[in-house]
């Protein structure tokens, strides 16, 4: 999501800056493991950037083969 300063001067837009750019993805795996995958940009650079919440979830999905170990041990254990 991008947020942005808008500023309107009699009806018409005169300013519209990008205070930053955000992106979250939340999971729930069974009842031990759970977190948040949050992507931020910060300023005036977020303009430059476009993604979606599909980029936390890929950042997740990147990170499966290095945590499948612990999530497989603490799925037996559990």
């Amino acid at each position: 999501m991008l947020h942005r300063v808008k500023i309107f001067v009699r009806g018409q837009l005169r300013e519209s800056r990008a205070l930053n750019r955000t992106a979250a993805f939340l999971f729930m795996i069974g009842d031990g493991f759970f977190g948040t995958v949050l992507v931020f940009v910060p300023g005036n650079i977020a303009s430059k950037y476009e993604f979606t919440s599909s980029l936390p979830v890929q950042i997740f999905k990147d990170l499966e083969p290095t945590l499948e170990p612990l999530l497989t041990k603490g799925l037996r254990t559990g």
